[in-house]
């Protein structure tokens, strides 16, 4: 039972540590696309202020809502 506790732990230090690495090639995509892709200015707009939210999120540590927030700027860009 200990051998499955210490391997679940290990396992979760590794998962954090991917995963927030995942939000700044998130967010570099975002920005890519928002350079290469023409939209309407209110549009462009919203996709900026997740972009922000983002980055806001993963300095902050919040890496689910800083994904969410790289999601929906994707989203708003049409992908």
């Amino acid at each position: 039972m200990k051998k499955f506790i210490i391997a679940g732990a290990i396992l979760m230090a590794f998962v954090g540590t991917a995963y927030a690495n995942d939000c700044p090639n998130l967010i570099k995509q975002d920005e890519d696309m928002a350079k290469m892709m023409p939209g309407d200015a209110a549009n462009m707009v919203k996709v900026e202020e997740q972009i922000a939210l983002a980055k806001k999120e993963h300095e902050a540590g919040n890496h689910d809502a800083s994904i969410v927030a790289a999601k929906e700027a994707w989203k708003l860009l049409g992908m």
